[in-house]
Formats: structure tokens, sequence, C-alpha cells
């Protein structure tokens, strides 16, 4: 004869109640709801040594491949809102000069641990068109003689598309200065 008919949260009990089979790896056993309502695996404590995919497991064939890409987002230093120009404080001069001197230590190996010797090797310095993040990025670049720079107008503060449903009239009061790519 058949079964008798469950509902399906006691079966779901009996299912994480059960022990493993033996002859399986020993899992461990989970619950009412995760059977029925984590479509993702359950979060582990464990490291993962390979976290980053350049530190395959010992005796696996896997190789690391490519490089590993640091992106860096630095804000301009403090600036001085009561000029219109609104170019970097003397703080802000030394906030930029302390991040060029820190990013130079980075490219001179300033981290050293079991892995080895951590450096950065910078390819490209890009700075908004606004004054105080130029200021900012010329005190930085002067920390990093050699590396390249470029200005790009799409990271000025602004909005770079107009808000629905405003409009141009968003902008008419003058008080929301437009990105570059609204004035294009």
């Amino acid at each position: 004869d058949p079964l008798p008919r469950q509902e399906p949260r006691q079966a779901l009990q009996r299912q994480a109640a059960q022990p493993p089979d033996d002859t399986r790896v020993r899992r461990r056993r989970k619950t009412v709801d995760e059977l029925t309502h984590s479509p993702a695996p359950p979060w582990r404590r464990e490291w993962e040594d390979d976290w980053d995919g350049r530190h395959p497991a010992s005796g696996s064939s896997d190789e690391c491949h490519g490089k590993v890409r640091h992106i860096l987002l630095i804000r301009h230093g403090q600036y001085d809102l009561e000029d219109p120009q609104h170019g970097l404080t003397p703080l802000g001069e030394l906030q930029a000069r302390l991040t060029g001197q820190r990013l130079a230590a980075q490219a001179a190996g300033l981290k050293k641990d079991a892995y080895g010797e951590l450096r950065i090797s910078y390819s490209l310095l890009v700075n908004s068109d606004v004054l105080r993040a130029r200021q900012t990025a010329d005190l930085i670049a002067a920390a990093l003689p050699g590396v390249p720079r470029a200005t790009d107008g799409l990271l000025a503060e602004g909005f770079p598309v107009l808000p629905l449903p405003q409009g141009p009239s968003f902008l008419a009061d003058g008080k929301v200065a437009p990105a570059t790519i609204l004035e294009e």
C-alpha cells in the first residue's frame, strides 16, 4: 500500500532529521528553512584559500591567470566653500600630498607577507575637470613621476542624464549643474 500523504513541511522536517548515509560524504544537515527558502548555498565561516583566483589548491592542475587590477577612487582634498572657484584649502593640499606619498610607497613595495612583496604599478591617473580634482591630481602626480595623466569630464559632479519626469526643467533654477555629457 501507498504511504500516507504527509504535509510538505512534515516531510521536509523528516528529511532534515534523517542522519546522513555513511557511504556518502558526511555533510552538515540542512535546516527546514534552508530546504524550503534558500536557493543559495549556506554561508560558511571557513576561509576560502583561492578567494582572489591567484592561489589554486595545492596539487591542483589549475594555474593562475591574468593580473590583479586595482582601481583606486580618490576624492579631492578639502576645498574652500567661500571661494567661487572652490579650490583646495591648505589642509586639502596637505591631504593630497599625503595621498600621493602613500601611493608612491605602495608602488615602491610597502607591504611584505608570506606571498611576497606587494607592489602596485599605476598605469594611469585620471581626474575630472573640476578645479579641486585637478589640484588634487596635480599634487598626487608629483609623487608618482612617470604615471600618465588623463582628464575625463564625465567624472565631474552633476547629473550625467536628465531625471524623469522633470527633464530640462530640473536644471532651470541653476541650483544643479549638469555634467559635461549634457552639454554635448
